[in-house]
């Protein structure tokens, strides 16, 4: 399984690469939406775990352009509770679930295992 990991956050990025590869999963980071872009393209992710907040990026157009690309790609959106009226946008626009920040390591896995074997 490929995960791609989009975060403006080099620490997030560090933690959650770390936990998901030493779990058997292969994992490419991007840092905003071009490298992102690029590494949707080149690595094929099955799953995307995003920020749901990311300057300069709007987070409904984000959705839908991976969509478009794979629309069996599977996004899970990374949030503060603060932020319940766009996390809401981003599951109408298609994201498949979320996790709260700060991220708790066996959430993320649980979930990643979960939408692994759907």
């Amino acid at each position: 399984m490929k995960i791609l990991i989009v975060d403006d956050s080099l620490l997030v990025r560090m933690m959650l690469k770390d936990c998901l590869v030493k779990a058997g999963f292969k994992v490419v980071t991007a840092a905003n939406f071009k490298e992102a872009e690029v590494m949707f393209a080149l690595f094929h992710p099955q799953i995307i775990i995003k920020d749901l907040y990311m300057k300069g990026w709007n987070l409904v157009d984000s959705i839908r352009f991976f969509k478009e690309l794979d629309s069996k790609v599977k996004i899970i959106l990374c949030t503060t509770l603060s932020c319940n009226a766009l996390l809401i946008e981003g599951l109408k626009a298609g994201a498949t679930d979320f996790l709260v920040k700060p991220l708790d390591q066996e959430k993320v896995l649980n979930l990643v295992k979960k939408l692994a074997a759907s």
